[in-house]
């Protein structure tokens, strides 16, 4: 698993048994005499970050009942990118059927694909790409009802904001559960969360996808990602009502 990545380190923990990487996070810091309490993700956030969101939200005619929904369009490589065109009509249907709001997110690298997704979706999104920072795009994960998107830095963050998350992976089901984009290492940590995941892979890829474009996560279609959203939808309400 990673052969090579400890090559700089002066102590190695050797355990090749499966988790996640949170958990081998937390043995480091057993093994250099620290006690970790829980295993929670924590964000730190400057106070005024939450009353100048609220006001932005405010200003756009959002209000606390607005199901507000995170589509995490980019991730570091293409691979693991669903294309933009299941983007726009998963937010077509999202607007239609629940009456929400969309705010894309996303870095630098993804201010086109935010561009043509917010240019296709209209008045029912919020462009927020390449717009904020770390603490920011945290503060405002915390307002939003759901995430749904790519393996990548900002689903991480909105897992840590306690956002329920839906993760489109580019992993096969059946694929190496070692391999770096194996949600099994990598997956959304600590909240409600559904992995959307290809069930194998697609000629050439065998055991993870190996190829440089979005290829094996075309996979997973619209319609899973729309029955995982009402999955969720049913989840909240049923705690709502407990």
């Amino acid at each position: 698993m990673n052969n090579g990545f400890d090559s700089l380190y002066s102590h190695a923990l050797m355990d090749s048994s499966l988790k996640h990487e949170v958990d081998r996070g937390l043995d480091i810091i057993r093994f250099i005499g620290g006690n970790p309490k829980n295993d929670c993700l924590a964000l730190w956030e400057p106070q005024h970050e939450e009353q100048l969101l609220s006001n932005i939200l405010s200003d756009l005619g959002i209000s606390h009942h607005t199901p507000l929904i995170a589509f995490g369009i980019g991730a570091a490589s293409a691979t693991r990118q669903w294309p933009q065109e299941h983007y726009v009509e998963l937010g077509r249907w999202l607007t239609k059927e629940y009456d929400a709001r969309i705010v894309i997110v996303g870095g630098p690298s993804d201010v086109e694909t935010g561009r043509t997704v917010a240019q296709s979706l209209r008045k029912d999104v919020i462009n927020a790409v390449g717009m904020t920072t770390w603490p920011q795009l945290g503060t405002l994960f915390r307002s939003c009802n759901l995430y749904i998107g790519n393996d990548s830095g900002p689903m991480h963050v909105a897992a840590a904001a306690g956002a329920p998350v839906i993760e489109i992976s580019c992993h096969p089901s059946n694929g190496n559960p070692y391999w770096s984009n194996s949600p099994l290492r990598f997956g959304p940590w600590g909240v409600p969360s559904q992995v959307l995941q290809p069930d194998t892979a697609v000629t050439p890829c065998k055991e993870y996808c190996a190829s440089m474009d979005a290829h094996c996560i075309r996979r997973v279609d619209i319609e899973r990602v729309k029955d995982a959203v009402r999955m969720s939808v049913a989840n909240r309400y049923q705690q709502a009502v407990a």
